[in-house]
């Protein structure tokens, strides 16, 4: 039986410990835009969410709304929710790698996920991902132990681990596709004799979770259909992904810190090629791992290999023949596969002073970045830029923003004056062009004063230069994502000047 010792759990509780600092640091920094859409789409009715078309199943929303009731919309309470699911995410991920190695393993992929920046930034943002990632390690658990136990629980929390992974973020999808290759390939490999639960009961899991996930599947293909602007349905606003996506992507996992991806790296090949065997390097059958006498999972470095590359693969390969669907944060189920093999790796270093070397590179590479995150401007600075805005403006001033989302799904959310005019540019679609830019000059019309604030903006600068030809630039500020221009209109004899300028 797996117990732990005092030790261990003072060691786990300082990582779990640990893990909730970095997350509540600074939690109530400035929201950003999709940040707003949570805010905007949590405040619907729940009716109304499922059925959003969004591109997002609709579980982290249902969440929102019914956490922002409770406990109000600031920025801290609407971050709470990933803050909670991030934790809980590091004590399953000790489990996780417990049952399926050892203590050793467990404790060292907690001690790798709390310090991971690349989920300290989803346990910070009010968006689905550390929800996402706390379901599939959830779903990979119970995965792992219907090898071992065949009772009603282990079947029921496969379940619903598995549906509300799936509600939660559409890439849950692959981690089931990812289990049902890892069922029948190794069904194949090694035959059915040993294998739990047998197939009659996978394939009625399965039917069990595609009918639980029914219900939404409608609105999904609603979705696809109708080319969705937002959540995973990105269409012409993602780029098709090539090679240096798929680099790009594990570097993330390790926000792009590349010491510490190489170390991870070589740790996670010594992790998976430790046998020293030919038929091994490709399907480790190392010991199977016991509760009592009775045989958990065999293949297990194999299954963690499947974990880490059908998320990330297959939505490559869609995005390579149909509309784009890849980007590498919606990959992030995929990374905790990777730091489970990183921990397997320093586990299976067998001199212990060699061990504690490596561990203390991981923790220092690891705080390095946490300062770094945590000390650098790593979100759209839509409190600045609001505060500087308003401290400046004067009555009946217009504040014109570029169509994105920024006015009513962020500034507004600042935003203290009610003396100001405030409009979208332009009103119906996202991006200005050569055609769409002569409706600027109704748009501004009776303002002797324009505030042009833009951020996601593709405009190409259209809007400054035409802006430029009637009136006079007072004032320009940029901060992280947003660009601010303050306009005054010229009179007659400026307006003549520029003119004969631009002749």
């Amino acid at each position: 039986m797996n117990t732990i010792s005092e030790k261990k759990w003072h060691t786990l509780f300082l990582i779990i410990a640990a893990g909730l600092l970095v997350r509540i640091y600074a939690l109530d920094k400035s929201i950003w835009l999709d940040e707003g859409y949570s805010i905007v789409f949590a405040g619907l009715k729940l009716s109304e969410i499922f059925f959003l078309q969004d591109g997002n199943p609709p579980l982290y929303y249902s969440i929102l709304h019914i956490w922002i009731r409770l406990f109000g919309n600031s920025e801290i309470s609407i971050r709470m929710p990933s803050v909670i699911s991030g934790l809980l995410a590091i004590w399953t991920m000790y489990r996780l790698g417990r049952d399926l190695f050892d203590q050793r393993t467990g404790i060292l992929s907690a001690m790798i996920l709390s310090l991971s920046v690349f989920h300290l930034d989803f346990s910070q943002e009010a968006r689905t991902y550390s929800l996402t990632m706390l379901l599939t390690l959830l779903s990979m658990h119970a995965f792992i132990r219907l090898f071992s136990r065949q009772d009603f629980g282990d079947f029921a929390v496969y379940i619903l681990s598995g549906t509300l992974l799936m509600y939660a973020h559409v890439y849950g999808l692959f981690i089931i596709i990812a289990q049902n290759i890892y069922y029948f390939s190794t069904l194949m490999l090694s035959g059915k004799s040993w294998l739990r639960p047998r197939i009659r009961q996978w394939i009625a899991l399965q039917c069990i979770l595609l009918l639980c996930f029914a219900p939404w599947i409608g609105v999904f293909v609603t979705q696809i259909g109708a080319d969705q602007g937002a959540g995973i349905i990105e269409g012409a606003f993602s780029p098709v992904p090539d090679i240096r996506s798929l680099i790009s992507t594990f570097l993330h996992y390790t926000a792009y810190d590349k010491p510490l991806f190489l170390l991870f790296l070589s740790l996670a090949f010594f992790a998976v090629f430790s046998l020293g065997r030919a038929a091994a390097m490709v399907f480790p059958m190392d010991l199977p791992v016991s509760d009592g006498s009775v045989p958990t999972l065999r293949y297990r470095k194999y299954f963690l290999l499947i974990w880490l590359i059908i998320p990330v693969i297959l939505p490559f390969i869609i995005s390579r023949f149909t509309d784009p669907i890849y980007k590498s944060r919606y990959t992030a189920v995929a990374a905790l596969a990777f730091y489970l093999l990183a921990a397997r790796g320093i586990a299976n270093i067998g001199r212990p002073s060699c061990r504690w070397i490596v561990i203390s590179l991981v923790i220092a590479f690891s705080l390095a970045d946490i300062a770094k995150y945590h000390h650098g401007v790593n979100t759209e600075q839509w409190k600045e830029a609001a505060g500087y805005v308003e401290g400046n403006a004067a009555p009946d001033d217009l504040l014109l923003f570029n169509a994105g989302g920024c006015l009513d799904l962020v500034f507004n959310y600042y935003s203290r004056r009610t003396d100001l005019t405030k409009k979208k540019f332009p009103e119906k679609t996202r991006f200005v062009d050569e055609e769409g830019i002569k409706a600027l000059g109704p748009a501004i019309e009776g303002f002797r004063r324009v505030w042009v604030i833009l951020s996601h903006s593709r405009d190409k600068g259209l809007i400054v230069k035409t802006l430029g030809a009637s009136h006079r630039l007072l004032h320009s500020r940029r901060y992280t994502s947003i660009r601010i221009y303050l306009f005054e209109r010229r009179d007659a004899s400026d307006a003549m000047a520029a003119m004969q300028g631009m002749d």
